[in-house]
């Protein structure tokens, strides 16, 4: 177990210094170690999720939600890796878990705001930024997300709307 932290601790400390390929590297030394370091693996999978490999990062979370079903933050990245590779089923799913086990978390509302937005949702995306809102008040970011999501969401219907009377 302590070669294992090592080379997460190792891991952490590229990640900052921006050597995201060593730090990757690292992540996955650590986890010859051992299998079931979550941090480790969350952390593998947000490096992914940087680099855009949405699939690769989605495999980490869904890994650390095998090992460990209730862990918050594996659930709002992979549903926010979802949201970004457009599986905008399954990304609500992952934020409803989410939600489940931190309900008061304001950011998983806000970005379930956003993806329902994306989905054209609006209905729920409107319920997502009002809790979002309740939780946090004064918080800018919370009423933006609810904006821009009722915006994407309107975008989306009228989108859709055109390819259907068009065809």
């Amino acid at each position: 177990m302590l070669d294992s932290s090592i080379h997460f601790l190792r891991g952490n400390e590229y990640r900052l210094q921006g050597k995201l390929e060593r730090a990757i590297e690292e992540y996955h030394r650590s986890l010859l170690y051992n299998y079931r370091h979550t941090n480790a693996r969350i952390n593998l999978g947000n490096l992914y999720a940087d680099q855009n490999n949405y699939l690769a990062a989605i495999k980490e979370f869904v890994r650390v939600i095998q090992i460990d079903p209730k862990n918050y933050l594996a659930h709002h990245n992979l549903a926010g890796c979802l949201t970004l590779a457009e599986e905008y089923d399954a990304a609500e799913t992952a934020y409803k878990k989410a939600i489940r086990l931190k309900p008061d978390d304001v950011r998983s509302h806000e970005a379930y705001c956003y993806e329902s937005g994306l989905n054209g949702k609006l209905f729920q995306a409107v319920k997502e930024g009002i809790r979002a809102i309740s939780l946090a008040p004064g918080s800018w970011h919370s009423y933006q997300s609810l904006c821009v999501s009722i915006a994407l969401s309107c975008l989306v219907k009228a989108e859709r709307f055109l390819r259907t009377s068009h065809a």
